[in-house]
């Protein structure tokens, strides 16, 4: 690591050699033994010298938890004599053995404006302070080892002491005004000629106001608290290693509340943090590095830019007896640059610790609860920019992006209670980016990662109940509201190198969300919107070396959740009818009219390229189960599992999962793997209630492009996979009761493409497709009731090579609406005749069912030399970048469906198939197979009280071709279709019943040998 701060507050700067080192202070001393424990192993010696203050000690003996001075070298241990843990805590300590050359240490302390205020004012009250604090450490030499830290402990506009109950109380009688901010500028240089430098700059706490225990006023509030911050580090060198550590190790803070905030008129409270972050080191050459001395561990060029936790505002306990106007801000700008041309590159921006830190940053942070009895306008926003860049001609290049818990507001510490008309925002937006590039001597690696994103969270339990331990709702807004939480981020990295490996990854088991509400209220009409949209994009690049580039493996992303809660649509095959569901604990309830958006996309691009090398790149990842089931490792998801809504009038919802996965590999030589997989669902699990009319659309649209490509080699075969994983859902799960006229649209459509192409080698293109527009759905309307489901895909699948065996296999599966329960049909009357008590009417109108599904698939599998296998329908068996299993490509209209109407009734249900299945070879066997099953309507269970019209239309055109030269040519196709199937009907008035079936299908093999 960089040389780092020795911050009294943070860390204290432990010495092997002529290092300074991260290294946690001293937690404990031992008075009997005169042992100093240590969180970790310390970097110090035995024999090195210790500066405390204006005295030296030196190390006697050393562990991997602390460590024993002595007066001399080689002295006795001091016990009872040592310095006291205090000192040792507070000094600014430095461990040297041989001097730095050239050294320049500017350490400032506690920088306030005001500090432990106890201030009682009778009449109206300005409270204003500005507290600026700048450190510059600049050095420079041109022989030997170089060195700087600029420091500055804390600074605040509004601060406390560091002593047991300090803090900041203020009363005032009449109107107030606060504002209070801090400025803090740091800037550390290190520069030489001839050896190592290193450079620190480092803040540790930063606020504008903070730990403001108890203010009340009597009038109107306007209260601002703002911190502002620069911090640069730089260090650079001709000949040895560099290091460079910018960082924000304390708490950065724009306003902190601590305890009670009592307003009794209006108030408006805005907590701002600005910061920008910038570490630069650069050599031209380190190759005689050691890792010893004053950089340890460091062979080259090391830049970090680290930021722990910040937040705009945090509010623990805020009543305001008027309307309230309520910002939490924050701006992180966190930049990482190290160069080097002989030796070792390595850049770290991280925020909270990166990918296994523990730190956040939040716009908004509530800690207890805030009550605005009149109207309130609520807001937090949070925005990160972090760039990590890692350049070398020869050595190692690795450079790393990342973040821990980013919130745009997060209320989930606290209950909100708004009396009046309320706008309640969340808004995030991170881009995170990371580049690594070498020619050779070592992997170039490029990491982006944000393990979690929040637009906006609010409290919940946590459990099935949406309500918390006390009866109380989380977000609690009387009258009219709008709520909305948008996330919108960007992951990219890129790796390149001319002559070893290169690697990059983004996104990889990360999360986006744009709102999570497990407990809203809402008094009057509502407008809820939670969105999130994350890009995640990786390519690696090599000449001579292999390449593997990752987007988003794992990860997810989501528009509207209540987290924690528990999915009941699970029961509803159990389930006699909605009276049966829960209906009554709702994460969402809207008292009057409520419209409802959640819009999720993800976007993921992984390219691998290389010339001599092999070449992987995945888009999603993909898994298989036991069964041969193969699973996609990315979602996005509109609304997620375990959300209930209730509507007090009518109920507008919509619901958008969209997402594109594109994968490339191309490789010369070697083997290129390209995969794309994606999971997308509009509505996943949602109950829903409605005292008016309601209408729900969800749309769930996936693109998905895998390209292999290699020419091969003679000397081993070489290998193209591409693969396609992907599965589209609108509606998975749905309890809906309507008080009036219902209406909910699915509609599940996926385009796609995977294509290998080899010219010395294997082909192998595989596609497991899978589209619904409705499924699951447990439905029952007042009046008039339309289910339309929708399920579209259109598949490319292709496999060629001139010297080797081609095969393109995939499975296409597509459903309008199944299992739709509208209504119990089955009658079984009790002794006087009635029907049971479990038969209920399912449309209590005019009913009209809608289900298409259509299928698009053209398969090609060409071979010169080798054998051509081109299977739709069927599977080829294990192999290939992703297996599954496959009987026949199913298409539906509508299956498994139960519907019991008042009045008449309307069902159509489609199913449309054009396949193209061919194989081809000059110079060996080609084989073709397809299997195909079609149902208009399947399993149809009917009871009308009206007229009913049924229509049932299957059209499928269907062709197989193998071709071959010099070997066999086998073409085979299977296939059935069905337009009306099974069930039972009851249909009161006049009835039609309808079925359409189309059929043209060819096989053909032509064989010249």
């Amino acid at each position: 690591m960089a040389l780092t701060s020795t911050s009294a507050t943070s860390t204290s700067a432990m010495k092997a050699g002529n290092t300074l080192i991260a290294q946690v202070a001293p937690t404990g001393l031992d008075t009997s033994t005169g042992k100093y424990t240590t969180a970790g192993t310390p970097s110090v010696t035995v024999g090195d010298a210790v500066n405390i203050g204006d005295a030296t000690f030196y190390v006697k003996t050393v562990d991997n938890s602390g460590f024993i001075l002595s007066a001399s070298p080689g002295g006795s241990a001091l016990t009872t004599t040592a310095p006291t843990l205090a000192a040792i805590q507070a000094a600014g300590v430095s461990y040297v053995n041989n001097p730095i050359d050239s050294l320049a240490l500017d350490q400032v302390g506690t920088v306030a404006g005001l500090k432990d205020l106890n201030a009682n004012l009778d009449a109206e009250a300005t409270i204003q302070a500005t507290s600026t604090a700048k450190s510059t450490a600049t050095t420079g030499g041109v022989s030997g080892e170089v060195a700087s830290l600029a420091e500055i402990a804390s600074n605040a506009g509004l601060t406390y002491s560091a002593e047991i109950n300090s803090a900041n109380k203020i009363d005032v009688a009449s109107n107030a005004t606060l504002a209070n901010d801090s400025a803090s500028t740091l800037v550390a240089a290190a520069s030489t000629t001839n050896g190592a430098a290193a450079s620190v700059a480092d803040l540790g706490r930063a606020a504008g106001i903070e730990r403001l225990s108890d203010l009340d006023v009597g009038g109107s509030l306007s209260m601002v608290g703002k911190s502002v911050a620069g911090i640069s580090a730089s260090s650079d060198t001709v000949t040895g290693e560099v290091g460079a550590t910018a960082a924000l190790s304390g708490s950065q803070l724009g306003l902190q509340t601590t305890g009670l905030a009592d307003i009794k008129a209006d108030a408006s409270l805005q907590g701002i943090t600005q910061l920008t972050n910038t570490a630069t080191a650069a050599t031209f050459s380190s190759a005689t590095a050691t890792g010893k001395g004053l950089l340890d561990d460091v062979v080259g060029a090391d830049a970090l830019a680290s930021a722990g936790n910040i937040q705009g505002a945090t509010l623990e306990d805020l009543n305001i007896g008027g309307i309230g106007t309520v910002l939490g801000q924050t701006g992180l700008t966190n930049n990482a640059t190290a160069s080097n041309v002989d030796g070792a590159a390595t850049a770290f921006s991280s925020q909270g610790g990166g990918g296994s830190g523990s730190g956040f940053m939040e716009g908004l942070d509530l800690q207890g609860p805030m009550d605005v009895k009149s109207d309130a306008g609520i807001t937090g926003t949070a925005n990160l920019s972090g760039k990590a860049v890692a350049s070398t001609t020869k050595g190692a290049a690795s450079a790393d992006a990342e973040a821990n818990i980013l919130n745009g507001a997060d209320l989930t510490g606290g209950t909100l209670d708004v009396g009046g008309i309320a706008d309640l925002k969340g808004n995030l937006n991170y881009g995170l980016t990371s580049e690594a590039s070498n020619v050779e001597g070592g992997t170039a690696r490029a990491e982006a990662q944000a393990n979690t994103a929040t637009g906006l969270a609010g409290m919940g339990s946590g459990n099935a109940n949406p309500l918390l331990s006390d009866g109380v709702t989380g977000l609690d807004l009387d009258a009219a509201g709008s709520v909305s939480g948008i996330s919108i981020g960007s992951l990219k990295a890129t790796a390149s190198s001319t002559a070893s490996g290169a690697d990059a990854f983004a996104g990889a088991g990360d999360t986006a969300t744009g709102a999570q509400l497990p407990s809203l209220d809402i008094g009057g009409i509502g407008t809820i919107t939670g969105a999130a949209q994350l890009t995640s994009t990786a390519a690696a690049e090599s000449v001579a070396g292999a390449t593997t580039a990752t987007a988003g493996n794992d990860g997810s992303v989501v528009g509207l959740s209540a987290s924690g809660q528990t999915a009941e649509t699970n029961e509803l095959s159990n389930l006699a009818g909605l009276s049966d569901l829960s209906l009554d604990n709702f994460n969402i309830n809207v008292a009057s009219d409520a419209t409802i958006g959640a819009q999720a996309f993800s976007n993921l691009s992984a390219q691998a390229t290389s010339t001599g090398g092999d070449a992987t790149a995945e888009a999603g990842g993909s898994s298989t189960n036991g069964s041969g089931v193969a699973t996609p490792g990315n979602t996005v998801t509109g609304i997620a599992s375990g959300m209930d809504i209730k509507v007090g009038g009518v109920g507008t919802l919509t619901a958008l999962a969209q997402g594109t996965a594109t994968a490339g590999a191309t490789s010369v030589t070697d083997d290129a793997d390209a995969l794309g997989a994606m999971a997308a669902l509009g509505i996943n699990d949602l109950e829903m209630t409605t005292s008016s009319d309601a209408t729900m659309r969800s749309t769930a649209t996936l693109v998905g492009k895998a390209t292999a490509a290699t020419t091969g080699d003679a000397a081993t075969p070489d290998t193209a996979w591409a693969g396609l994983d992907l599965d589209s859902k609108a509606v998975s799960g749905l309890a809906l009761d309507v008080g009036g006229i219902g209406n909910l649209t699915g509609s599940a459509s996926i385009t796609g493409e995977a294509t290998a192409e080899v010219v010395t080698g294997d082909a192998d293109a595989r596609a497991d497709i899978d589209a619904m527009g409705v499924d699951n759905v447990w439905m029952q309307t007042a009046s008039n009731g339309t289910v339309a489901g929708t399920g579209l895909l259109n598949l490319d699948v292709v496999a060629s090579t001139s010297a080797g065996n081609a095969k393109a296999e995939g499975d296409f599966d597509a459903t309008g609406a199944s299992r739709l329960y509208i209504g119990n049909t089955e009658f079984t009357a009790t002794g006087n005749g009635l029907p049971t008590a479990d038969d209920f009417v399912g449309i209590g109108g005019v009913a009209n069912l809608k289900g298409q599904a259509q299928v698009t698939a053209e398969m090609t599998a060409t071979s010169v030399s080798g054998q051509a296998d081109a299977f739709s329908g069927v599977d080829l068996g294990n192999g290939g970048t992703m297996n599954f299993t496959a009987t026949v490509s199913r298409i539906a209209g509508l299956d498994d469906v139960d519907l019991r109407g008042a009045s008449d009734g309307i069902l159509l249900g489609t199913a449309k198939g054009v396949f193209s299945t061919k194989a081809e070879s000059t110079g060996a066997d080609a084989n073709a197979k397809a299997a195909q099953s079609l149902l208009g309507i399947n399993d149809l269970n009917l009871n009308l009280g009206g007229m009913g019209q049924i229509s049932a239309i299957v059209n499928d055109t269907n062709f197989v071709g193998a071709q071959s030269v010099s070997g066999n040519a086998t073409a085979v196709s299977t296939l059935d279709a069905v337009g009306l199937a099974g069930g039972d009907m009851h249909i009161a008035g006049n009835a039609s019943i309808t079925a359409t079936v189309g059929i043209d299908s060819k096989s053909e093999s032509l064989s010249v040998a």
